[in-house]
């Protein structure tokens, strides 16, 4: 059943039940800005009304991104953008930082760290609103629960199955589920990558390169905290905090040599909890789950019509899509009409670090809004697979 009141989509199936709202906020030039509250207000009356669900958050806007971090000292967002400016060319950042983030609602309330925010990031140089695809998803199948990840010591540390769903409730209720998993810090990250030897300590590595404690007495003002602590902060915007993973017979659904990781940066761990990191999790009852197998043809190569494909159908809601083949990665990108320059850069923003750095930084997963039968999205935002041409890409699309 589908409603229309005052511009926002209502539409319930079964126990699932879906807004979908445009979030229009005040034009802000070239910047990491916070914008939680501005983007919550406008949702608080469709977010009181949740007792478990997700909100997912969908930026549109060209050369601009999304991501959560700090919502306390202002300079965190500057040394944001002086690090981001040094680690990829502007038209490339809204790669590094996807334009979606997915928080956990729980109890009418977004499920957010007490430091965290939600910041919006103008790469452009021109001053420009900026509109959000915003779409709230409830159901009286969802469950939420939280958990205490502890890391030995500052690295990159894999996670077990048994380990992360031990103190998950409700999991394998539904025949198709979307576990989705979020840290609820601003200097920790969460993240599926390739498991392997020293994979962990790879990603470390690369990390360290990427993000160098040096900048600390170059142009960084955020240093009162320790030199490990604004290069996590950054780290943690470059990983994610959140990560989805499809739930098949009761089980997590990762790829045959994929595994979930724990990012702490931090040498004593995050203000006040160590290296004691809270993750909050909740379990989404889904549509339905899709496979496709798909020979890959180039370096880089859209997906963006065959994932749009499934959707046919689908009236509202979120596609969720997962690589799980090793070594490769899906992105978000504007330039499609420029894959070498896009190829070019993607290399030299990992530094030639290896696959697991490419795999850590760009993801192997994208969540994308559905309405009306089609993606949420605009005109000039593409999904691209990354890897190496003639690789079987194996697809798990999780619809919501």
């Amino acid at each position: 059943m589908d409603t229309l009141r005052g511009g926002i989509c209502f539409q319930s199936r079964d126990t699932m039940s879906w807004v979908q709202k445009a979030v229009r906020l005040s034009p802000v030039g070239r910047g990491c800005h916070l914008v939680s509250g501005e983007v919550m207000d406008t949702l608080r009356g469709e977010l009181k009304k949740v007792k478990c669900g997700t909100l997912n958050l969908f930026l549109v806007t060209r050369e601009a991104s999304l991501t959560i971090n700090e919502n306390c000292d202002a300079t965190v967002r500057v040394d944001m953008l002086g690090a981001m400016d040094r680690i990829a060319p502007s038209s490339y950042m809204s790669s590094l930082f996807p334009p979606s983030l997915s928080i956990p609602i729980y109890k009418g309330e977004p499920v957010l760290g007490t430091w965290q925010g939600v910041y919006l990031c103008n790469w452009s140089k021109r001053k420009q609103e900026h509109v959000i695809h915003a779409s709230i998803f409830s159901s009286e199948q969802a469950r939420y629960s939280t958990q205490v990840l502890s890391a030995p010591a500052r690295g990159c540390h894999h996670i077990t199955n048994d380990r992360l769903t031990s103190d998950i409730s409700g999991i394998g209720q539904s025949k198709h589920e979307l576990c989705q998993f979020f840290i609820c810090h601003t200097s920790a990250a969460i993240c599926v990558n390739t498991l392997g030897e020293n994979v962990g300590t790879k990603m470390e590595k690369s990390l360290n390169s990427i993000v160098p404690e040096s900048w600390n007495r170059e142009f960084f003002r955020h240093t009162y905290e320790g030199d490990d602590d604004m290069p996590g902060h950054v780290k943690s915007s470059l990983v994610g905090v959140s990560v989805g993973v499809p739930v098949v017979n009761g089980s997590l659904s990762f790829g045959p040599n994929q595994g979930f990781y724990l990012v702490e940066p931090r040498n004593t761990g995050g203000w006040g909890v160590g290296h004691k990191r809270k993750i909050a999790s909740v379990v989404l009852p889904a549509k339905n789950i899709i496979t496709l197998s798909l020979k890959t043809k180039g370096t880089l190569q859209d997906l963006t019509e065959t994932i749009a494909e499934q959707v046919k159908g689908h009236e509202a809601g979120i596609c969720h899509v997962s690589c799980k083949s090793p070594n490769t990665t899906i992105l978000f990108m504007e330039n499609e009409d420029d894959s070498q320059a896009v190829s070019t850069n993607v290399h030299k923003i990992i530094q030639g670090q290896g696959q697991e750095t490419l795999t850590m930084i760009f993801g192997v997963q994208v969540i994308i809004p559905v309405k009306n039968t089609k993606l949420w999205i605009s005109e000039t935002q593409k999904v691209y697979f990354y890897g190496e041409p003639g690789e079987n890409l194996d697809l798990e699309i999780t619809l919501l």
